[in-house]
């Protein structure tokens, strides 16, 4: 009897175990993909990136981590050069715009800004650092999840 309590106990754990896991705001699958942008922006493994490179990962993920749009489409010419970025309204021209260096990421100068004060990511000497980023691309995701108004502290 007590073996078969001991075995029930053990599967009603692991039960709620994979609910919690399946009804979380940010899933296993997703972390996983923030790692492996991360990895893309930061290949030798420091852990910190620049403002820059920061705000082209967060372009990089889609929601509810990133500010990924799938609206936007970048243009290239034959020489790889970026020509406009068309989104369903309008195109514009190539000026003022930031490129990654993979090309997967192109933003208005004036965006960076606008998404390091929406994140409120503490950059030190230069440099994001990875716990850093971790904390609060969570906070921002559970904060639009649930329309939560209060910063960070």
């Amino acid at each position: 009897m007590i073996l078969i309590n001991l075995f029930l106990a053990v599967v009603v754990g692991g039960y709620i175990d994979s609910k919690k896991e399946n009804e979380a705001l940010i899933s296993p699958a997703q972390m996983d993909e923030f790692l492996e942008k991360w990895a893309e922006y930061d290949p030798q493994g420091t852990g910190l990136l620049s403002p820059e490179d920061f705000a082209f990962l967060i372009h990089d993920l889609p929601p509810p981590l990133g500010l990924k749009d799938d609206n936007i489409r970048y243009e290239y010419d034959i020489t790889g050069n970026l020509v406009f970025i068309s989104t369903k309204i309008s195109g514009k021209k190539k000026r003022g715009y930031l490129v990654s260096d993979n090309n997967k990421v192109i933003l208005k100068k004036t965006q960076l800004f606008k998404d390091m004060k929406l994140y409120n990511i503490p950059v030190y000497m230069s440099k994001v650092h990875f716990s850093d980023a971790c904390i609060i691309i969570s906070h921002n995701a559970v904060a639009r999840e649930y329309k939560l108004t209060e910063p960070l502290e």
